[in-house]
């Protein structure tokens, strides 16, 4: 997810990037917001839009309760591997 308008990630990267995923079988979805720059969902930001906020965060929570649906933990790996029981969060 990203902003049309986004110099910091371009188009051209993004359709790049979807060659890559689906060259390699991964399934993706690439979702760019019309006209938005980039950190388009940070508050008080210059470039906030308030309208690509809720629908980019609506499609976040839709992907996390589909991609956790039917696992009782979830593995980071942040330089250390740490696995979290997912009965011990409320996402939504």
């Amino acid at each position: 997810m990203y902003g049309s308008a986004d110099t910091a990630i371009t188009m051209d990267q993004s359709a790049d990037l979807a060659k890559e995923l689906e060259s390699a079988g991964v399934a993706h979805e690439i979702i760019a917001y019309t006209g938005a720059q980039h950190a388009l969902t940070v508050f008080d930001g210059n470039h906030y839009q308030e309208t690509a906020d809720r629908k980019s965060w609506k499609r976040f929570t839709e992907f996390l309760t589909d991609a956790l649906k039917n696992r009782n933990e979830l593995t980071v790996r942040f330089g250390n591997e740490i696995t979290i029981p997912l009965d011990k969060f409320l996402f939504f």
